[in-house]
């Protein structure tokens, strides 16, 4: 009887495994009643805000485009902008006309300093990226009009790609002698080396507010493996066929989204999907789904896509939230 009930038990573990659907997404195509039209959607807030960049109806020049509600705006004097992040205060980073600013969500719009590059930006308004310092470029944070260099792990670079409601920060850093690379973690004033998985080089693109890094890492054969380093543990994100995943965000399910040779790609729950293959009867029309640049808690991406031959900006919403 005890076998018996063994062999049930086990025979309905390993069916319901093996009956485990992907996630599966609506899609829609973002446009605007003006003719201003989307073509790079850039990121994502979780209330599912949408920026990027768009080609403007009347001067076809590159303008900020905001979706909210169902609708695809012109952002005012956005032209030659491209909007890069955004929090859920609507606070964005802007890169216009070569110089990155941040424009907040009262009106004000900051120039950030000469030679800082912005890369990220949490909802107390700090925001990290990389700028001039000694004989290299350096990460940096800035906040209250001030920016603070994080440092380097010994070489005469780093760049920072992120920050977190903690202000923790993650980038990469070259070693002292400048021959090995290692992704960090930053937090409160120290920067400390990520591991690799037994190769030289590691660098960290992402942090979530769970402390959890989405990055590469090198394994003994010198191939880079992207990874999620939480604490000592590194997870191997695995490759979709022939193909791997290339980090554009991650939330705070750990799910990533990114591109790669087969178009956008999504990791949710130790495996990676082509994220075309998820859509329901919405996806008609979409060639191919060319890069997912946000993902927000809820699930959502936004992206850039071919649409009937033509590059537009796409947001896919999962049926069923993470």
């Amino acid at each position: 009887m005890i076998r018996s009930w063994f062999t049930v038990a086990l025979f309905t573990m390993m069916a319901s495994v093996a009956i485990a659907a992907p996630p599966r997404y609506s899609i829609k195509l973002l446009e605007s009643s003006d003719g201003t039209r989307p073509k790079s959607g850039m990121a994502i807030n979780n209330l599912g805000v949408v920026v990027g960049q768009a080609r403007d109806a009347d001067t076809r020049g590159s303008v900020v485009f905001r979706y909210a509600d169902g609708a695809v705006t012109r952002v005012e004097n956005s032209q030659s902008a491209l909007a890069w992040a955004i929090n859920d205060a609507e606070d964005m980073i802007v890169n216009q006309l070569f110089a990155y600013h941040v424009w907040w969500h009262d009106g004000r719009r900051e120039e950030l300093p000469e030679g800082l590059s912005a890369s990220a930006l949490n909802e107390k308004g700090q925001v990290t990226g990389t700028g001039y310092a000694g004989n290299g470029r350096h990460a940096m944070l800035y906040e209250n009009g001030q920016a603070k260099d994080l440092g380097t792990l010994g070489g005469d670079y780093s760049y920072a790609s992120s920050i977190n409601e903690l202000g923790q920060v993650t980038g990469s850093s070259d070693l002292a002698g400048g021959h090995k690379e290692r992704g960090y973690l930053w937090q409160n004033g120290t920067m400390t080396a990520l591991k690799t998985l037994g190769g030289d080089d590691s660098a960290g693109q992402v942090i979530n507010d769970q402390g959890h890094i989405a990055g590469y890492a090198d394994d003994a054969a010198g191939v880079s493996q992207t990874v999620i380093f939480a604490g000592d543990k590194i997870t191997v994100v695995p490759w979709f066929q022939d193909a791997q995943l290339y980090i554009m965000a991650m939330n705070n399910h750990d799910q990533i989204v990114g591109d790669s040779s087969k178009g956008a790609l999504l990791y949710d729950s130790g495996k990676t999907y082509r994220l075309k293959g998820l859509l329901d009867d919405t996806g008609a029309g979409w060639d191919k789904l060319l890069t997912a640049y946000g993902i927000n808690d809820a699930g959502q991406i936004v992206g850039t896509g071919r649409f009937n031959g033509i590059q537009r900006v796409y947001l896919a919403t999962p049926m069923t939230a993470p």
